[in-house]
């Protein structure tokens, strides 16, 4: 017997005896995979639409620090507050997801704050 399986044997007991008995452990960590498949999928997906997001200039800043207006189809405004980490779309609303108008606002966030500093740096030198 292989040292992982002594250490599993340890922790499950009589079960390894009877395969029938590992069945929904396996289950079990077949879904969690599965999940967490499905959970990478939506936040690629997510990316992607906030790449186009951003490709198609559709974040505004605010006068606000950290509060952006963000659409996702040119039409449908969402306040978006990088700080506060919130935005008003369904999806972050009633998922508490890292949605597409946020992520889009961060990479917008994110440019800016380097383009900030490269003015810096020139009015150094």
């Amino acid at each position: 017997m292989s040292e992982w399986q002594q250490r599993l044997r340890g922790k499950l007991g009589a079960a390894m005896d009877t395969p029938e008995m590992l069945v929904p452990l396996a289950s079990s960590r077949l879904v969690e995979e599965a999940q967490s498949v499905r959970l990478a999928e939506q936040h690629l997906r997510r990316a992607t639409q906030a790449a186009e997001i951003v490709r198609q200039d559709w974040v505004q800043e605010s006068d606000r620090p950290g509060l952006y207006l963000v659409s996702s189809n040119g039409k449908t405004l969402y306040a978006v507050d990088t700080n506060e980490r919130t935005c008003q779309c369904a999806d972050h609303q009633h998922r508490h997801a890292l949605c597409k108008h946020l992520q889009a606002a961060d990479v917008v966030e994110a440019w800016l704050r380097q383009e900030a500093a490269e003015q810096v740096e020139l009015c150094a030198a």
